[in-house]
């Protein structure tokens, strides 16, 4: 994680990951709540879209998180196996 100062860089890293986050979870709720749209048409034109949406952005919030170091993992735990 960041440190916590009083540089303004890291509260506006801060704020804008934070605000990041926040859409990050709309579209995430914009998803689940066209899946469970009572128009199945409108659901079946849109939800691919949606979708690859939230796909691209959870890879994006995974990227600013690890820049942020937000996330410790063991790399071992990715190996497939080991030698």
């Amino acid at each position: 994680m960041l440190p916590r100062g009083a540089k303004p860089e890291t509260s506006e890293w801060r704020r804008r990951r934070s605000r990041f986050a926040w859409w990050v979870a709309r579209t995430r709720r914009l998803a689940r709540r066209l899946s469970m749209a009572a128009n199945r048409e409108l659901h079946a034109e849109l939800y691919p879209y949606v979708w690859e949406l939230c796909a691209v952005l959870a890879l994006l919030d995974g990227f600013v998180r690890w820049l942020g170091k937000e996330f410790y993992y063991n790399i071992i735990s990715f190996c497939m196996s080991l030698y």
